[in-house]
């Protein structure tokens, strides 16, 4: 940064957005048609970043492993290697652990937080049956997220590890009916 042809403590700067988002968004849509009814929840967010860091980038304490840490560099692979080099319970003093934007992930995304399909049966098939109304419906939460980040959640906590309750896709069955 400073031009100086030394690599230090003066060629840091800025880099990446803050973890917490400077903007949120959602969508929320529904339509009801001769008995069948469906709704859409979406929801994200923009400028913000997410520093991966230990496990989930360069270290390997609990030893867990990715494809890509298969060309990280050793001085044997120095000239080929695709991945920085990979560590085994590095200490906070270790060059890894310095910031750099290759472990910053712009962490947008936009999430299917929620989507149902729903059937009403008309009133004159249940008459017969005593039954006032039935509906059959499907719900999902979290089925879908798009977003950079793809190892850890892109609304986990800020300096991830990878260590971090993960949003549940849950997907519902279910029948509403009355007498």
């Amino acid at each position: 940064m400073n031009h100086d042809g030394v690599i230090d403590s003066n060629d840091q700067a800025p880099i990446g957005y803050n973890p917490v988002p400077e903007m949120t968004f959602s969508l929320a849509a529904g339509l009801n048609w001769k008995g069948i009814d469906f709704s859409i929840l979406l929801q994200g967010a923009a400028r913000s970043s997410i520093y991966l860091q230990q496990d989930i980038a360069w270290d390997n304490f609990w030893g867990n492993y990715y494809e890509e840490h298969i060309g990280r560099w050793t001085p044997e692979t120095a000239a080929t290697a695709t991945y920085p080099r990979f560590t085994k319970a590095a200490t906070p003093a270790h060059p890894n652990y310095y910031k750099s934007d290759y472990w910053l992930k712009d962490s947008k995304y936009l999430r299917l937080k929620n989507i149902q399909l729903g059937y009403t049966i008309p009133r004159k098939l249940l008459k017969k049956f005593g039954v006032r109304s039935l509906r059959v419906y499907a719900n999902a939460y979290n089925l879908f997220t798009w977003d950079n980040v793809k190892k850890v959640d892109p609304e986990s906590s800020n300096n991830s590890n990878g260590q971090f309750y993960p949003q549940q896709k849950v997907i519902n069955f279910g029948i509403n009916l009355n007498f």
